[in-house]
């Protein structure tokens, strides 16, 4: 087992991490030996890690675009990337694959991704968030010297404009 020889019909031991190797080889009474018949596995108990979510929107943004196009990436010891499988929750709701192609609800957005590897270990969240904004600013106004449709002989201008927004 790993290069340790033992004698006996069973082998209880302890993986180490990484790739491990047993093989058995059978003797008789009269001290013929079969074939070795080997088998080997991969004990693998750490998660991927550099988890990235890249696309659009970015964390962070204000856009007036509902398309959500992010695609997800990560590396590890073990696990080749391509082998890597993904979990997407987006606002509440779950999906797996290595992209999420969905439609921004009006406020905020969250998405958020882990990456398991083929032993099965999961590893943190990573997530992102922004804001779908489709409404336009409302009571636009100017506040202004001199007064709209006044004369006068002052060449100083003071304007200040203000609006609301129910989300942005």
């Amino acid at each position: 087992f790993n290069g340790t020889e033992s004698d006996g019909a069973a082998l209880n031991a302890t993986s180490k991490e990484g790739e491990n190797t047993a093989s058995v080889v059978a003797i008789d009474e009269a001290g013929n030996e079969s074939a070795a018949v080997a088998i080997s596995w991969t004990y693998d108990t750490k998660a991927p890690v550099e988890v990235a979510i890249t696309g659009t929107p970015s964390n962070g943004a204000k856009t007036n675009n509902a398309a959500v196009k992010l695609a997800a990436s990560a590396t590890d010891d073990v696990t080749v990337a391509e082998k890597i499988t993904y979990r997407w929750t987006f606002n509440g709701t779950e999906s797996d694959g290595a992209a999420l192609n969905a439609t921004s609800k009006e406020g905020v957005n969250t998405a958020s991704v882990v990456a398991i590897d083929e032993a099965g270990n999961e590893s943190a969240a990573v997530a992102i968030s922004w804001t779908y904004d489709t409404k336009a600013p409302v009571e636009v106004a100017i506040t202004r010297t001199p007064s709209n449709g006044t004369k006068t002989n002052k060449a100083e201008v003071k304007l200040a404009a203000s609006a609301t927004d129910d989300v942005t």
